[in-house]
């Protein structure tokens, strides 16, 4: 699987998962990821994470975590 970040002006990080993921390993990558790709994009403090209704995405556990990363 491939995790992968881009924005208007250019994609960035992508992550490559070896077998399932579940909330936690989705949680690792975004803290991995997320925050490193909006720094080398230079977005500004108005953007938006979009993602689908996968479990894993919107489980409680993800949905706390979003605000610490």
């Amino acid at each position: 699987m491939v995790w992968g970040c881009f924005a208007v002006s250019g994609p960035e990080q992508l992550a490559i998962i070896e077998g399932n993921m579940n909330s936690a390993l989705y949680q690792k990558v975004l803290r991995e990821n997320v925050w490193s790709s909006v720094c080398d994009l230079k977005l500004k403090r108005n953007r938006v994470l979009q993602q689908d209704s996968d479990p894993k995405h919107q489980s409680k556990s993800t949905s706390g975590s979003k605000g610490t990363n």
